[in-house]
């Protein structure tokens, strides 16, 4: 059976959002919220961080664009 939104970590909720292109910062409750669909609507994409460790792509994406800022950025 499925996990609940609530029996999900922290972490797990916003790999979820990061999946559908949704803002993953906020509390445990706010999270749950958007991804119900409840949150955020017609609030434009939040800039947000992303763990390279399991994204390494995106910095290997940055830096192919010319823009070695970005990769950093993104690193942390």
């Amino acid at each position: 059976m499925p996990k609940s939104f609530e029996d999900l970590t922290v972490e797990e909720l916003k790999d979820k959002l990061f999946e559908r292109d949704l803002p993953v910062s906020g509390t445990k409750d706010e999270l749950i919220a958007r991804l119900r669909g409840e949150g955020d609507k017609g609030a434009p994409p939040a800039k947000r961080a992303v763990n390279l460790d399991k994204f390494p792509e995106l910095q290997d994406e940055a830096w192919a664009a010319g823009n070695p800022t970005q990769a950093q950025q993104l690193g942390g």
